[in-house]
């Protein structure tokens, strides 16, 4: 069974953390897999729901001022200790079979640096309203497509580590994955994908804004 960690980055989502946080800890392959917790500066329960879970050895809570998700997953990165870990924001989810096939996938094809799934979009209240079915690995395709990937991607530490993780000189970007994933390549690292949907995206009023799309596509730009 392959070494992966669960990074959880979060900001004022008391709504949906313990949702996520149930959704790592109901896998079907769970074994005290390492989660961490980063809370960037919530000022909302964040915390008070979070807690009841901090007695679970395996479980790690680290609050830092607000840095932006990227300061936050990298906080997270530089603590773990796997060979693997996945990023989830705390308003998405993970479904049921998604460590059961990325354990699949990793012992099969253990030259990826990143492995990927289809994924769910589900609304405020958990609703499925689309269903995402992304292409093979193409490295040109990837290119021209633009952003793809959501949260829920899995990352080799190594490879992440040696592109400097996530890029912090823009703050709360909303394309981080992107950029990471295109430093990947850029490097020829490869992908792979599974062809399951394993993981839920959440839409929701405070992540579709229209000042938060422009100033996403200002930046992707």
């Amino acid at each position: 069974m392959s070494n992966i960690s669960f990074i959880v980055t979060t900001f004022n989502y008391e709504t949906y953390i313990e949702e996520c946080l149930q959704s790592i800890l109901n896998q079907d392959q769970f074994d005290k897999n390492k989660v961490i917790i980063v809370d960037d500066g919530s000022q909302d329960n964040t915390y008070k729901i979070i807690k009841k879970y901090l007695s679970k050895p395996f479980i790690e809570y680290c609050h830092i001022e607000n840095s932006g998700v990227e300061v936050a997953a990298n906080y997270a990165i530089n603590k773990i200790e796997s060979t693997y870990f996945t990023r989830i924001d705390a308003d998405d989810s993970l479904k049921s079979r998604y460590l059961t096939q990325f354990n699949k996938a990793i012992d099969l094809n253990k030259n990826y640096d990143f492995i990927y799934s289809n994924y769910s979009i589900i609304n405020h209240l958990s609703d499925s309203v689309n269903d995402i079915k992304l292409p093979v690995f193409d490295k040109e395709e990837i290119f021209k497509r633009g952003d793809f990937l959501a949260t829920g991607t899995l990352y080799k530490k190594e490879a992440i580590n040696l592109i400097n993780k996530y890029d912090t000189s823009k703050k709360n970007c909303g394309l981080e994955n992107y950029s990471l994933i295109l430093r990947l390549i850029i490097k020829n690292y490869s992908g792979l994908h599974i062809p399951y949907s394993l993981f839920n995206y959440r839409i929701h009023s405070n992540n579709m804004s229209k000042k938060r799309k422009e100033a996403i596509l200002k930046y992707g730009n």
